[in-house]
């Protein structure tokens, strides 16, 4: 008998119930309603992903929801949208992985995926990408994808 592969179930069969308000929103301006999620709320790394929206004509204190979100901890998105009322149809992770979300699938970085009416995008820690001329090139091609001008 042939046996599932170890990421066929990459998911808790019963998600985690986190509540809403546990969450430390950064900015919540959300004008363009689009949530990032970072590793860290590090001034140095918020400043480095301030610069990166930016580029695609965004402010983070009035055009994006953002909150940090440490390796250990989880929520669930789909609860969080439902009990904060918020509505976003861009989802961007920077070293998070869709599992901290609760989310069903994986998501390959630089890789835009959309799902739901939302697209979602993972990509390395923003340390990882300010120290990487490679990344900052690949995340820069992806966000010119998904938010032309």
């Amino acid at each position: 008998m042939k046996s599932l592969l170890s990421d066929f179930l990459n998911f808790d069969i019963f998600p985690s119930l986190s509540n809403s308000s546990e969450i430390e929103l950064i900015y919540q301006g959300n004008a363009k309603n689009t949530l990032i999620v970072v590793d860290n709320n590090d001034s140095a790394q918020i400043e480095f992903l301030s610069k990166i929206l930016k580029a695609i004509h965004y402010d983070i204190s009035q055009d994006v929801i953002l909150f940090p979100l440490n390796k250990e901890s989880r929520i669930n998105l789909t609860l969080f949208k439902k009990n904060t009322q918020i509505d976003f149809q861009a989802v961007l992770l920077f070293g998070v992985t869709p599992s901290q979300l609760d989310l069903q699938f994986k998501l390959p970085n630089y890789y835009p995926i959309k799902i739901n009416e939302m697209t979602f995008l993972a990509a390395d820690s923003l340390e990882i990408i300010s120290k990487n001329q490679s990344n900052k090139k690949q995340l820069w091609q992806v966000l010119q994808q998904m938010f032309p001008e």
